[in-house]
């Protein structure tokens, strides 16, 4: 029980720690936009996988501006969401290397 209650912790911490990344990202790549005025070009949709969405404000007559908070919004919490998954996978894969690894050695310590 207390094992379980160990690795529940870390892997929220993993969680957090994805998430805000997944938010700091969006946050520094807006204020570079509005800093210098453009993109930093295909790198920027490798880190922010959800500013696709901003194609809904391509619009012929300027949208509104309740649409364009909703799209920012939208953009940035799908960004954290997809950050923490990609962290709670990447925890899943940690602990199971390490616990092959374990396995494997005390296989071998064994012999």
């Amino acid at each position: 029980m207390i094992v379980k209650m160990k690795l529940n912790v870390k892997i929220w911490k993993w969680i957090l720690l994805f998430g805000a990344l997944g938010l700091l990202i969006p946050v520094v790549s807006c204020l570079h936009w509005f800093i210098f005025g453009g993109y930093a070009s295909e790198f920027e949709f490798m880190l922010w996988p959800s500013s696709i969405m901003f194609m809904a404000l391509d619009v012929p007559t300027p949208a509104p501006a309740s649409t364009v908070i909703a799209v920012y919004a939208i953009a940035l919490i799908e960004n954290v969401v997809l950050y923490a998954i990609v962290g709670a996978l990447a925890w899943l894969l940690v602990n199971l290397v390490f616990f092959l690894r374990s396995l494997l050695i005390g296989r071998t310590k064994s012999l």
